[in-house]
């Protein structure tokens, strides 16, 4: 099994994911004649290697055929059940195959809930919420996607850092946007905003506050202000722009990144003066973005 194992690994490096299949495909003989736990390894490595290569109907196969067997020897509630279980659902993503892949996304939740998997089931709750989206079925996709920013914020950093859970929350902003729910809305970008901060003011032990950290706050300001603009309230959105425009300057103080960075933010900053009838800051917004580098 090591042998052909190895020769997989070398011509994924390669970038031949041919040679790494036919590679996987002798690692799994060999493996049916040991256990059932190295034949669902490479059930995994097989299917993985095959979905690389589009060949989906393959790769779901065995995926489903690890499931069922890794099923049969631990039971529903084990982790290698929900890891599999996403991974299928991947797959069928992957496919354009929503409803598949919702049911799978779905069993893995459970799995992953039973399990107490906290980073696992972020993962597998975020990808169910965009599935949802897809099917059209937006009350599913909010509730999957407050499940999942609820056990994002209880991760430490080195498993979700705060600016994914800030791009989490900025999607869930725009489906209650979608369904009408602005106060939730709103004040789901707020509660954001005081994660970051938050985390921002965390120090851990072998250093101050990061620059990931800095970006979080950045972030959720601006997605605050695009969702007040959204609402209306254009006073409030122009200032917190600009609050997401200072902390950008602060974290990012030269080279070509910055200016490419704040010519979105400045373009909807001056928007959101112009709607509060702000035009003289507007103007001097304009005169800044004559001058950033293209």
């Amino acid at each position: 099994i090591q042998r052909a194992k190895d020769r997989a690994k070398r011509a994924i490096d390669g970038n031949d994911l041919a040679a790494a299949e036919q590679a996987y495909v002798q690692a799994l003989a060999a493996a049916r004649k040991v256990d059932q736990m190295h034949t669902g390894g490479e059930l995994n490595n097989l299917a993985e290697v095959c979905r690389l290569q589009r060949k989906y109907d393959a790769s779901a196969a065995y995926f489903l055929e690890a499931v069922e067997l890794m099923h049969s020897v631990y039971g529903e509630n084990h982790g290698l059940v929900g890891f599999l279980s996403h991974n299928l659902g991947r797959v069928r993503k992957d496919q354009k195959d929503w409803k598949e892949a919702q049911r799978w996304y779905e069993r893995a939740a459970a799995v992953r809930r039973s399990t107490e998997e906290a980073g696992p089931l972020a993962e597998s709750l975020a990808e169910l919420s965009g599935v949802c989206s897809r099917l059209a079925d937006l009350t599913a996709a909010v509730a999957a996607m407050e499940e999942c920013i609820s056990v994002s914020e209880t991760l430490p950093p080195d498993q979700c850092s705060a600016a994914v859970v800030v791009r989490r929350r900025w999607q869930l902003t725009q489906w209650l946007l979608q369904l009408g729910r602005t106060a939730h809305a709103e004040t789901t970008q707020r509660n954001g905003l005081q994660y970051a901060l938050e985390r921002q003011n965390q120090r851990d032990a072998a250093q101050s506050a990061s620059r990931t950290r800095l970006d979080a706050v950045q972030l959720s300001q601006w997605t605050l202000a695009r969702t007040l603009a959204k609402l209306r309230k254009d006073n409030e959105a122009a200032t917190v722009f600009r609050a997401a425009i200072d902390a950008k300057i602060t974290g990012e103080l030269q080279g070509n990144d910055l200016h490419r960075g704040l010519r979105p933010m400045l373009n909807e900053y001056r928007d959101a003066l112009v709607a509060a009838r702000l035009h003289e800051q507007a103007e001097e917004v304009a005169t800044w973005l004559g001058k950033l580098k293209t």
